[in-house]
C-alpha cells in the first residue's frame, strides 16, 4: 500500500461521521448473520420452492413441473443452479443474500450523502439496517433483495452523475444493471422507466 492511500485512510477514519457508518454497517451485517443462523434451514415457500425447483432443473436435469416460465424471470435459478451442481445447496444462496442486503444499505449511504450530507446517509442506513422487510426478504430465497440491490445501485450511479458531476459513463453503466437486474425481476424495469422521466 502507497503512503498516499495510507494517508487518504487515516483522514478517512479522522471523521467521527465515517465512523458511524462503519458501526451501522457492522450492525446491519451482524443483525443479518443472527436471523441467517436462524433460517438457513428452513422450509421453502412455495415461490422460493419454485425458483429453487428451475435451478436444480438447470443443474441437475431434474422435472421442471410447477416452474411459471411466464411470470418468473430465468437469472436467479441460472444463478443458483451452480451451487447444486456443485452439492452445495441452498444455505451459500442464502449468505449470499445477506451480502446483497447489506451492500444495498451501503449504497443507500453513498446515495443519501450526495443528495444531502453524511449524517443523512447514516441515518438512512440505519433505518435501512432494521427496516424489518428488508431483514424478512433477506431470510428468503426470493428476488425482492436482489431488486433492491440492483435499483440501489442504478439509483447511486444515476445521482453521482446528476448531482456529483460523475462520469458520462457511469449512464451508460446504468443500462446493463437495468438490463440483467429485469432478468432477476420485471418489476426492475419501472427504474428505467422512472429515470426517463426524470
Amino acid at each position: 500500500m502507497t503512503s498516499t492511500k495510507k494517508e487518504a485512510i487515516k483522514k478517512w477514519l479522522s471523521n467521527k461521521e465515517n465512523w458511524l457508518i462503519v458501526a451501522v454497517i457492522l450492525f446491519a451485517l451482524i443483525l443479518r448473520l443472527y436471523y441467517f443462523s436462524l433460517t438457513n434451514d428452513q422450509p421453502l415457500w412455495w415461490d422460493e420452492a419454485e425458483y429453487m425447483l428451475k435451478a436444480k432443473n438447470i443443474a441437475l436435469g431434474t422435472p421442471e413441473t410447477g416452474w411459471a416460465q411466464a411470470l418468473r424471470p430465468i437469472l436467479f435459478p441460472v444463478i443458483a443452479a451452480p451451487f447444486f451442481f456443485l452439492g452445495l445447496g441452498e444455505i451459500p444462496l442464502r449468505f449470499l443474500f445477506v451480502i446483497l442486503s447489506v451492500i444495498g444499505i451501503v449504497f443507500t449511504y453513498l446515495t443519501g450523502t450526495i443528495l444531502f450530507n453524511k449524517r443523512t446517509g447514516v441515518v438512512a442506513a440505519f433505518i435501512m439496517s432494521i427496516f424489518y422487510i428488508d431483514i424478512f426478504y433477506t431470510t428468503r430465497l426470493l428476488v425482492d433483495i436482489p431488486q433492491i440491490f440492483f435499483v440501489n445501485m442504478a439509483l447511486f450511479l444515476f445521482v453521482k452523475h446528476a448531482f456529483a458531476g460523475g462520469s458520462k459513463k457511469l449512464i451508460w453503466a446504468i443500462l446493463p444493471i437495468i438490463a440483467i437486474g429485469t432478468q432477476m425481476r420485471f418489476t426492475v424495469a419501472l427504474f428505467a422507466i422512472i429515470l426517463f422521466l426524470f
